[in-house]
């Protein structure tokens, strides 16, 4: 499991996945000294990619699975090194993003190109978030223009 830095990883993904495994009785292990989440016997690695040389974080991992937060946010090479670890049958990478530059790498390698077989793109608007007030949607609509990459 990987973000940004390890502290966007655990604010953005671990405490809620702790919270819903705490909610329905499931036992897990948090450890972030050694950067590691267990549930039901199954280590998961927790990486912090927010720099070009992070891919060497990884590299030698081999993984059966992968889950990446807010993916435009990391290099590229980090990116590729992520998805080349998952050499486990039946592996699958999933990964979050926030709209960013049409010219981002996640965009024009994965995004545009969405290669059927082993990509699939699942797109989202603002109010696809149950969580969001109206309020605050109509917020950010006096910041960013009707059309644009928030603004749907």
């Amino acid at each position: 499991m990987a973000g940004n830095t390890i502290n966007s990883l655990k604010r953005n993904c671990i405490d809620p996945l702790c919270e819903m495994l705490d909610d329905v009785g499931i036992e897990y292990e948090l450890n972030m000294g050694l950067q590691e989440l267990t549930i039901q016997n199954k280590r998961i690695a927790l990486f912090g990619l927010d720099n070009e040389g992070a891919d060497k974080k990884i590299k030698g991992y081999t993984a059966g699975g992968s889950m990446i937060d807010e993916i435009t946010t990391m290099s590229k090479s980090a990116v590729e090194m992520v998805i080349s670890r998952n050499s486990l049958p039946d592996a699958k990478v999933f990964a979050t993003c926030s709209p960013d530059s049409p010219l981002n790498f996640v965009y024009t390698d994965y995004v545009e190109k969405e290669d059927k077989e082993y990509i699939k793109v699942w797109d989202f608007i603002l109010t696809d978030n149950k969580t969001l007030t109206e309020h605050y949607i109509e917020s950010l609509k006096k910041i960013y223009p009707a059309g644009s990459v928030f603004i749907a």
